[in-house]
């Protein structure tokens, strides 16, 4: 049996949720993997790339991903483990830019993802959370006046506890009044950037992020 060959069965022989192990394995072992087949080079080439999304290691995943892609686009490869691996690998690559705080790489990757699948729920979901994320002026004006509005609406409360109720019972009723207005505001202005950032996602890729809307849309559109 040929040094490739024998790291081939060596790697496959871990259990399948020996991530760590497999990434050691395949970073000691790099020279005898240089020698297999293609066809079981790239194999391991996509089991390593998801071993080091499952460990945190998602700079190196970055580094080692394109190549891998690529190899898959040229093999005509669909499916890994019953999974369509093409766009799970997409997918892992807009996650990996997104816990790593690049959110704008990570929405470029999960537009072209929508857009492949209409229905891939964690794409739509993760790219609705790169758009809270963004520093657009209007997300980041709605999302801070939601906050302060809710932020006084507490401090009213509080306000009511501690000194109004034991002794000011006569302007209860006002500051009530006053906190509900500010709870119903915080509400809009959260609203108002949800429905911001679903058009915004619709307008890139077709669909909604959220099921609810998509539904709604579907049903009215049919």
């Amino acid at each position: 049996m040929s040094y490739g060959r024998r790291a081939y069965f060596e790697y496959f022989s871990l259990e399948h949720s020996a991530y760590r192990e497999k990434v050691r394995y395949y970073e000691e072992n790099q020279d005898k993997i240089g020698l297999l087949d293609p066809e079981e080079k790239i194999e391991l080439d996509i089991d390593y790339c998801l071993c080091l999304f499952e460990v945190g290691r998602y700079q190196r995943f970055l580094q080692k991903i394109d190549p891998v892609i690529e190899d898959i686009i040229y093999e005509n490869i669909y499916e890994y483990m019953s999974e369509r691996i093409y766009e799970s690998l997409l997918f892992k690559k807009s996650a990996c830019y997104y816990n790593l705080g690049q959110y704008k790489e990570a929405e470029k990757i999960l537009i072209q993802l929508v857009r492949l699948d209409k229905n891939h729920k964690e794409a739509s979901t993760l790219l609705a959370l790169c758009k809270r994320k963004s520093d657009k002026d209007l997300f980041v004006m709605f999302k801070a006046m939601a906050i302060v509005t809710m932020f006084m609406a507490i401090s009213i409360t509080f306000a009511r506890i501690i000194l109004i109720e034991p002794f000011y019972d006569q302007y209860l009723a006002p500051f009530i009044w006053v906190r509900n207005m500010l709870v119903v505001a915080a509400f809009f202005f959260l609203t108002a950037q949800e429905w911001m950032i679903n058009r915004e996602i619709f307008k890139e890729t077709g669909r909604f992020a959220s099921p609810l809307i998509n539904k709604i849309y579907d049903f009215v559109r049919n």
